[in-house]
């Protein structure tokens, strides 16, 4: 764990000289105590699925054309900011379905944010997967974890836009 200030506990919220799991870099501990605890409580999915899908997919959007799609115009009204800019990818609406069964699913909870990187598996373009994952760590986890992993959600989101 590498060193960090004025920040909070993933697991107990304490402040003060924490470390950073080094294998995320998303979440700061007290100590070895907290952070065994909050693996054991789920952060091995944060931990191992998140970073592991945001740099799969970083790679697959640099080299995304959209001309290896299926597209059709929908204008821009009731429409994402992103089918508005390049009409709506058909291959893009398996991911979006996905998304739709995350939002019935608890909020907050492990098996949603692996939901969430399914759909991301499905379309790396996805805006509507990037969208719920900045809203699912901004709206659904606990402040101490939600920053990095929020403003990672959104720059990929404004990557996928195009």
């Amino acid at each position: 764990m590498a060193p960090t200030m004025n920040r909070k506990c993933g697991w107990c919220g304490n402040e003060g000289q924490l470390k950073m799991c080094q294998q995320c870099g998303l979440v700061d501990y007290c100590g070895r105590n907290c952070q065994t605890m909050d693996w054991k409580a789920g952060h091995k999915i944060l931990c191992s699925k998140v970073p592991k899908a945001v740099k799969k997919n970083e790679g697959k959007i640099s080299s995304f054309m959209l001309s290896d799609y299926t597209t059709r115009n929908v204008g821009n009204f009731m429409v994402t900011e992103a089918q508005s800019r390049r009409g709506q990818i058909i291959e893009e609406e398996g991911a979006q379905d996905i998304c739709y069964d995350a939002m019935d699913m608890t909020k907050g909870s492990t098996e949603k944010l692996l939901q969430i990187l399914r759909a991301l598996d499905a379309f790396p373009l996805s805006t509507e997967a990037w969208g719920m994952l900045g809203h699912y760590y901004h709206y659904e986890v606990t402040q101490t974890r939600e920053k990095k992993c929020y403003a990672e959600a959104l720059r990929m989101y404004d990557i996928a836009i195009l």
